[in-house]
């Protein structure tokens, strides 16, 4: 038997994402609905999360309340309608929020430039690879000289072991729509080369950053040390994590050097992070 693959076109993801955006059971499957509070909090903590923010490729919109929640001024953009739809409806009239925009094509009618901070979490594996040059070069010119965007992806996702079969069609493809798989590495690689100082790229355990206050960053992502170390599986107690993050109040690191984010990226089921500068004066 031949099995054919999934060539997923624009059209087949919009209809993919359309249909589970509108699935009130699958919400809580979104990534950002598990762990968004904890991904505004690593933002907060690497000085980032501020002025005028744009979520790409925002999904239902479970990250934006937590943005709102930092006092910035968010804007949302993604390729699903019923996505932007949906958000819209959400969150129209509240404080700071600057409305959703639906993506037909690259480049987008924001001018360049655009925002002092970029979130693009879960969704550069979605892409094919042109699809993927295109959207970090998107997110790249959307970004202010100076400005920051954080990526957040499966970390080494082994996207064989993700893939189901469908018998009405006789053919295969990721359960979750994935075609690219990312290590730190390939990721430094794929924004560098659009012009993004890469100053943090590691797997951490958002899920540690729940329920956590957020701390006041004085320093900055500024110079990020190397040294940290890889990850093993985590057993400590909340009381430890809320002690952690106590200390880092009262006693402040530059990012990633506080005690909470070394914890988290020592342990924990963990996705690939990058926090990257646009660079230019």
């Amino acid at each position: 038997m031949v099995i054919r693959r999934a060539g997923w076109s624009d059209d087949d993801v919009r209809r993919f994402w359309d249909y589970w955006s509108q699935r009130a059971d699958f919400q809580s499957e979104y990534f950002t609905a598990q762990v968004g509070a904890g991904v505004a909090a690593v933002a907060s903590h690497a000085g980032v999360l501020q002025g005028d923010v744009l979520d790409y490729g925002c999904g239902p919109g479970h990250l934006i309340p937590h943005l709102l929640a930092h006092g910035a001024q968010v804007t949302a953009i993604d390729f699903s309608p019923a996505s932007v739809e949906a958000v819209n409806r959400r969150f129209g009239g509240q404080s700071n929020w600057q409305g959703a925009m639906l993506a037909e094509s690259l480049p987008t009618s924001f001018p360049c430039g655009r925002f002092d901070f970029v979130t693009c979490i879960e969704t550069l594996e979605h892409l094919n690879e042109s699809q993927l040059n295109a959207v970090v070069a998107e997110l790249a010119r959307l970004t202010k000289r100076g400005g920051a965007v954080m990526v957040t992806v499966p970390h080494a996702e082994n996207l064989a072991a993700g893939q189901t079969y469908c018998p009405f069609c006789d053919s295969e493809f990721h359960h979750m729509q994935h075609q690219q798989s990312f290590t730190a590495d390939s990721m430094r690689g794929l924004l560098a080369g659009h012009g993004f100082d890469v100053r943090f790229c590691r797997p951490l355990d958002f899920a540690r950053f729940q329920n956590r206050r957020p701390v006041a960053n004085r320093a900055g992502i500024g110079t990020l040390p190397g040294r940290i170390k890889d990850q093993t599986t985590w057993r400590a107690k909340d009381w430890r994590d809320r002690a952690l993050g106590a200390l880092d109040r009262v006693s402040p690191r530059p990012f990633p050097e506080q005690r909470a984010v070394r914890a988290a990226l020592r342990r924990g089921r963990c996705h690939l992070c990058a926090i990257a500068v646009r660079q230019g004066t």
